[in-house]
């Protein structure tokens, strides 16, 4: 993850966290059900402070999805974007996952 101060990141771009699921256990977003699995923004951060409060939330969210569901899994994808769409595996700087 990029280094930072403790205003802003040092690049001036904001962080997503977004959180991508599938209950049947695919990681191809090309076989995903739409009741099944997805992906969405959870947060945005503009600071290294709420990207950390805003990874514990996204953490708690992600478990919860998992209990729910009862299997597949759930990661959350932290990386600069306008939009949840900009962020996926390949360009997030952080991959946090959970299988169940």
């Amino acid at each position: 993850m990029q280094e930072f101060t403790d205003g802003a990141f040092e690049d001036g771009r904001k962080r997503l966290v977004v959180i991508e699921w599938d209950a049947n256990g695919s990681r191809d977003p090309d076989e995903w059900d739409e009741c099944d699995a997805g992906a969405y923004e959870f947060a945005e951060a503009a600071t290294p402070m709420e990207l950390r409060a805003a990874v514990c939330g996204a953490k708690e969210e992600a478990l919860e999805l998992l209990h729910e569901n009862g299997a597949g899994w759930v990661s959350i994808l932290i990386g600069p974007g306008e939009t949840f769409e900009d962020v996926d595996v390949e360009t997030a700087e952080r991959v946090i996952s959970f299988e169940f």
